[in-house]
Formats: C-alpha cells, structure tokens, sequence
C-alpha cells in the first residue's frame, strides 16, 4: 500500500511538525486517496486499501 507523507514547513521557535500520513489506492494505476481497507495478511503484514469507487467495483464482483 503506497503511502504519502505531507509536512508542514519549517515555522518559529515554538512551532512543531506534524506529519500527515495518507494511503493511496490499491488499484493499478489509481492515484486517489484510501478510504477503505478490503484485508489484511498479518503473516505477511500487508493490507489492502482502495478509494470509495474501486471499493465499490470490488465489493461488486465478490461472492455473496
């Protein structure tokens, strides 16, 4: 799951960073923002997460 990190920049002595992190879509080729996880492998420590419209076309095609 691809991630990105935005952080503000450098302010005054009594200001502090924050960094917001953000998970992209897991479709190829998708550069939208993740909005739902669809599952995890603990063994292997990896989770799928896409956007609302790809959830929606996977949610679609799984077998009731």
């Amino acid at each position: 799951m691809p991630w990105v990190i935005a952080e503000p920049g450098v302010g005054g002595p009594q200001s502090y960073r924050e960094k917001v992190t953000t998970y992209l879509c897991d479709w190829p080729g998708c550069v939208n923002v993740a909005e739902q996880t669809m599952g995890c492998v603990k063994e292997l420590a990896a989770c799928a997460a896409l956007c609302k419209e790809h959830a929606k076309q996977a949610g679609a095609s799984l077998p009731q």
